[in-house]
């Protein structure tokens, strides 16, 4: 298996990065609302349930459940031109302006459109789980596991209505899709195993998703958000522990094959080397031209600052990389490759708690949380 999307790479010195920057290929690839996603459908005669901890789940799961019109104060006004938003500190457009000599109302819009930009990405995220979960109540071969995944996708309808509210009554603008981050996902949702799809989306876009989230909710000056993010997190430890819970039994599990969890590992690792080299570009290629700001120049220049590895490792190390770790689903091989892409290079380091999972069997009510 060789790194995916060979045809958008471009050197960044000693980086190799990823750009969509012909508008005409991004505009035809968002409009492509169709695909093919092949499923094997499975049956389970077994309702008693096999697995303790993904019952326990199902019920934290029916138990927990809010309301995304009612639990959240959507009265809340919100002052564009006092708040940020965000701190700029976490917005690596709003930076770039600032250092370029921008006025502070040009560094606070960037704030705002780089918080809408994040919001908007993590809203197509919310669909892309949803359409995977669908799936997953398919083809998963347990009753424990359809159980769950039942409940997830109420839970990423829930997500999808909270987040596309938040955008457009108070920022005022849902972004489109970024085109790497599409392409991904659509490897996900036509992955041919649902190991591959429970890996894809359960571990390594809910655990960088839950990442991204932690980092908006430590920046976020709007209450409104914050609340709405608090709760979206609470769901998405469960969607977390669903994944590690059934990737476990399935390392652990006679039927698997050295060769199939080769195959894994090599999986986790193409669909998070793509997500590191297309991190940079994105933004800047939708936020950009606003600010008279070069997509390409301004990535180069953010893959090469000496602290570059360690800025873009934040959104895998807290939470995606424990669970690998924790999974067997990095070894010496695959190590090698993720110290060169500077994601990290010693795996001792690397904590074995993550934050995905954190409150995952937290049985409090939602509202009490």
């Amino acid at each position: 298996m060789e790194h995916f999307q060979k045809e958008h790479r471009v050197n960044y010195g000693n980086f190799e990065a990823i750009e969509w920057s012909d508008l005409t290929e991004v505009k035809k690839m968002r409009e492509a609302l169709t695909f093919d996603a092949p499923l094997e459908v499975n049956w389970a005669w077994d309702y008693v349930g096999q697995v303790e901890e993904l019952r326990r789940l199902y019920e934290i799961a029916k138990r927990r459940q809010w309301n995304a019109e009612e639990d959240l104060d959507w009265s809340e006004q919100i002052d564009c031109k006092k708040q940020w938003g965000q701190a700029k500190e976490y917005s690596p457009i709003a930076q770039c302006v600032e250092m370029l000599g921008g006025a502070e109302d040009d560094v606070r819009s960037a704030t705002w459109d780089n918080f809408g930009y994040v919001c908007s990405q993590l809203l197509h995220g919310e669909q892309a789980a949803l359409e995977i979960c669908g799936q997953l109540c398919a083809v998963c071969p347990d009753m424990d596991m359809k159980f769950f995944a039942g409940t997830q996708v109420y839970d990423e309808v829930r997500h999808i209505e909270a987040f596309s509210k938040f955008i457009t009554r108070k920022i005022g603008k849902i972004y489109p899709v970024d085109p790497n981050v599409k392409f991904l996902l659509e490897q996900i949702l036509s992955a041919d195993t649902w190991q591959k799809k429970t890996l894809g989306m359960q571990t390594l876009f809910e655990g960088m998703a839950l990442g991204i989230m932690q980092m908006q909710a430590q920046a976020s000056d709007v209450p409104l958000f914050d609340k709405m993010i608090k709760y979206i997190m609470l769901d998405e430890s469960r969607h977390a522990a669903f994944g590690v819970i059934s990737m476990k039994k399935t390392m652990e599990s006679a039927d698997t094959s050295p060769e199939m969890k080769a195959e894994l590992e090599d999986w986790a690792y193409y669909i998070l080397e793509c997500l590191n080299a297309g991190q940079y570009y994105g933004p800047f290629a939708a936020l950009g031209p606003k600010y008279g700001l070069d997509a390409h120049n301004m990535a180069a220049m953010l893959y090469n600052l000496p602290d570059s590895n360690e800025a873009k490792s934040l959104l895998y190390t807290h939470a995606t990389i424990p669970h690998l770790k924790n999974l067997g689903l990095i070894t010496e091989r695959t190590r090698e490759k993720y110290a060169k892409i500077g994601l990290f290079s010693d795996l001792e380091v690397i904590p074995t708690q993550s934050i995905a999972t954190e409150g995952a069997f937290d049985d409090t009510p939602v509202a009490e949380s």
